[in-house]
């Protein structure tokens, strides 16, 4: 069933910042959702340019009414301006933010340089210690150092480093911290900061992974119908998906033609979507996109799922005779193409369209092509036959990728008697 507007989710209270950031930073972002879906949770995520999809937690209230956080590691690398849009989803559908803008600019002067920032172990097995370890330097001195454990899905988890060596103009800084406080089988980013007196902050990464992790989804098939129908009550299409990896699933998603759906299980690793189509929506190709995302915040590969929307054709005002008609006379079989419009509401004529005019001996189930001819401006077509037998003429379009391809009905033309003399 179509979805309507009020259904979807509702995001409001939307915060990304800071603004301008100088060099690698951690940014933030939070927003409050309201969702009137009857059953199941929100996913809320925050696209960070065309490549980075960032999950966020919820950390206050509950799925019809929360609100949801989350940190990134903006590297200086991806670009000076990236555009930050916040998406929610949920059973009834998604929607999306207006995008906001984060400038990344070069490292202020006098900043802090952080330096042999590491993790050890990045790769940590069983419920044991792992230590963060940074040198930090600043001609003003450092204030502090700090590390933000981010993983997608979960509030990030700050921790301070204590300073174990040197001085405040350059020292260097550690912390042990107990896996088990931390979570069991996942993976993390850790971005370390050392903040200087002069009020300016430095960033680095470094990944964590605790135990190994299990592999990502993958999705395995997509299917989609190849055309697709547009009529004047629209049209359904069904996208259905199998994923690899789905005890894990918490979600897969359908993007495409500026809507988000949220794919419903059906067992065994598949799911499936129904989209609706509106009589006056877009025709030609349609491209869209599924993904999976696990508990543990990862993100399968994109899987395209592609098909053709076409117009449906009518042929209008079709006759062929005179009916009955004595055998070696003419018949004319004639009519009009006609296909839905832009609005949907009505038709329009279809000039210069290829129409073939096909006979069926009665008593025959196969139909044969006579006449192959192309309509006027008006949609119009003609042509003119030898009556030889009894049968049925039919006029049949083949389409294109705009236009569906249809045949009207067979009409029957019953020829008599024996052929005319000549003189």
């Amino acid at each position: 069933m179509p979805v309507e507007p009020a259904a979807l989710p509702v995001i409001s209270e939307v915060a990304v910042g800071p603004a301008k950031v100088a060099g690698d930073a951690r940014v933030s972002f939070r927003a409050r959702v309201r969702s009137s879906a009857p059953h199941g949770d929100v996913q809320v995520f925050a696209r960070v340019g065309d490549r980075t999809r960032v999950r966020l937690a919820r950390v206050l209230g509950d799925a019809r009414d929360g609100v949801y956080t989350q940190e990134h590691l903006l590297r200086r690398t991806a670009g000076r301006r990236q555009r930050v849009v916040i998406e929610a989803v949920d059973a009834a559908g998604g929607r999306r933010t207006p995008a906001k803008t984060i400038t990344v600019g070069r490292p202020a002067p006098g900043a802090p340089a952080l330096s042999r920032v590491r993790v050890s172990p990045e790769s940590l097995r069983g419920p044991d210690d792992f230590r963060l370890r940074a040198e930090a330097a600043a001609p003003a001195g450092v204030t502090g150092v700090t590390a933000t454990l981010l993983r997608s899905g979960t509030a990030p988890r700050r921790i301070t480093l204590e300073r174990v060596g040197g001085d405040a103009r350059r020292g260097s800084y550690e912390a042990r911290v107990d896996a088990r406080e931390v979570g069991r089988t996942t993976s993390y980013t850790v971005v370390f900061e050392a903040s200087g007196a002069n009020g300016t902050v430095t960033a680095a990464g470094r990944p964590l992974t605790i135990v190994p992790e299990l592999p990502a989804p993958e999705i395995v098939e997509v299917r989609a119908p190849r055309h697709v129908t547009l009529t004047p009550e629209g049209a359904r299409v069904r996208i259905e998906a199998r994923v690899r990896g789905h005890a894990a699933v918490d979600l897969v998603l359908l993007t495409g033609n500026g809507a988000m759906t949220a794919l419903t299980p059906d067992g065994g690793g598949c799911y499936h979507a129904d989209i609706r189509l509106r009589p006056a929506g877009p025709h030609g190709p349609q491209r869209y996109v599924v993904e999976a995302f696990d508990r543990q915040g990862h993100i399968s590969r994109p899987a395209k799922a592609a098909f053709t929307v076409r117009r449906q054709v009518f042929v209008t005002g079709y006759d062929a005779g005179p009916e009955p008609v004595r055998r070696g006379r003419t018949i004319t079989a004639s009519g009009r193409l006609h296909a839905l419009n832009a609005t949907g509401a009505g038709l329009d004529v279809l000039g210069g369209r290829r129409v073939e005019l096909q006979f069926r001996r009665f008593g025959s189930s196969v139909y044969t092509t006579y006449a192959v001819l192309r309509t006027d401006a008006q949609g119009r077509f003609r042509a003119r036959f030898r009556a030889r037998t009894d049968g049925y003429w039919r006029a049949r379009h083949p389409g294109s990728d705009r236009f569906a391809p249809v045949h009207g009905w067979g009409d029957h033309v019953d020829v008599r008697g024996p052929s005319p003399r000549r003189r």
